[in-house]
């Protein structure tokens, strides 16, 4: 029964995992551009890539910014996760600012972020410009792009300049409360494109990738916590090791394999891989199983219950608060993925709400107060069911660590 729970995420582990690495393995000794047919060219990419300055540049580049971000991270990570968990009031308000750059999409956060770093009419720049300052270019000198990372983002400009005329967003100072506000913003930016349908679209997958990953990555975890199996442990050591590849390692050969499927321009891409579970939250609802105690199950096997019973009658209304976390974490991964919605849905009456939101900046990308209005209906939803469930997101991420 153990193996039976851990199946789905074998299943993944081998199929989304597995499978790809030995065929980007493969692809990397061939040259082919999806195009014509591959030749085998044999160490000859490594070599390019050896000889290749870029790919040591961005090697310093990584290395540099880890050394400076981990050690803050770490450091300014610890203060406030003491400051956030104490009782005292308008921490629930201010825990959710917090986290705004964490749950907003990084559509719209672009967006922010264009309208702070531009050099051109950067809001930075035009700071600088009233200064008589030379104005910078941020994100685009390699010596200002990693220090740019480290300023706070200020969203509620963006939530400003959402209810301004376009002619009022760039003056400086900026004037923070608009005066009158401009609501119709909203209502234009909105019906501009069909908005409507991006959010019925994103909702759909939502559905999809909520029930996959809650439910495949619960039996999964039940199964390496509290049942014993010839190879439990390795096998859920070889889950973990996912959590450090990056995605872009089998990133062509998932687009082959499921070109090949004929789902590009569907959901399944998007939806089925959910149907595997995820390494993440195996292990974050493992190590809130760890927490219950045994005995409590053993009473009921003594009266025959199965294993599946104890699972849902006794099991699952414990976890509630770390199944919480898992729909709240799969619920942001939906709302604020751009890359997957971006490689395999090509028909605009398909697009997530991520997808819509680029397609606006691409048609109307002069338009800084539509940019801003939409952005901020985008960004209202995440925003809103964090701030609604945050107190099982934060009991059930501290549960997670009692016992390990």
């Amino acid at each position: 029964m153990g193996i039976l729970f851990a199946l789905p995420a074998i299943l993944g582990f081998v199929i989304w995992v597995v499978g790809p690495m030995l065929a980007s393995l493969g692809i990397a000794f061939t040259d082919w551009s999806l195009i014509s047919a591959p030749s085998w060219v044999g160490a000859a990419n490594f070599q390019r890539l050896r000889d290749d300055p870029l790919f040591w540049q961005s090697l310093r580049v990584t290395a540099y910014y880890t050394v400076v971000a981990v050690p803050l991270n770490l450091v300014a990570s610890f203060v406030l996760a003491l400051f956030l968990n104490q009782r005292i009031r308008g921490v629930r308000v201010f825990r959710t600012i917090f986290y705004l750059p964490v749950i907003l999409p990084a559509v719209a956060t672009s967006i922010v972020w264009l309208w702070l770093f531009n050099p051109n009419f950067g809001i930075l720049n035009l700071g600088l410009a009233v200064l008589h300052l030379p104005g910078q270019s941020w994100i685009f000198d390699e010596q200002l792009a990693i220090p740019s990372l480290l300023m706070l983002v200020p969203f509620f400009w963006m939530l400003s300049s959402s209810r301004k005329p376009m002619n009022a967003i760039f003056l400086f100072p900026p004037r923070w409360i608009p005066n009158p506000p401009r609501w119709g913003n909203y209502v234009q930016a909105m019906t501009v494109l069909p908005f409507y349908r991006y959010f019925i679209n994103t909702f759909r997958v939502e559905a999809g990738v909520i029930a996959g990953w809650t439910i495949t990555s619960a039996l999964p975890a039940d199964s390496f916590a509290r049942l014993r199996w010839p190879g439990r442990d390795t096998v859920f050591y070889l889950l973990l090791s996912v959590l450090m590849l990056p995605g872009f390692v089998t990133l062509a050969p998932t687009f082959i394999l499921w070109s090949h499927l004929h789902g590009v321009n569907t959901y399944w891409p998007l939806v089925l891989p959910t149907w595997f579970g995820n390494s993440f939250f195996i292990f974050l609802l493992r190590q809130f199983f760890l927490t219950i105690p045994l005995e409590l199950e053993d009473a009921v096997l003594i009266d025959g219950a199965g294993f599946l019973r104890i699972f849902w009658e006794i099991i699952v209304p414990l976890v509630k608060p770390a199944l919480a976390v898992v729909v709240i974490f799969s619920f942001m991964h939906v709302w604020n993925e751009f890359l997957a919605p971006l490689i395999y849905l090509n028909s605009p009456q398909k697009f997530t709400i991520a997808l819509g939101l680029a397609s606006f900046i691409s048609s109307y990308s002069s338009r800084w107060d539509l940019l801003m209005a939409a952005s901020t209906v985008t960004v209202l939803p995440m925003v809103l069911v964090f701030f609604l469930f945050q107190r099982y997101f934060v009991e059930g991420i501290a549960l997670t660590g009692i016992k390990g």
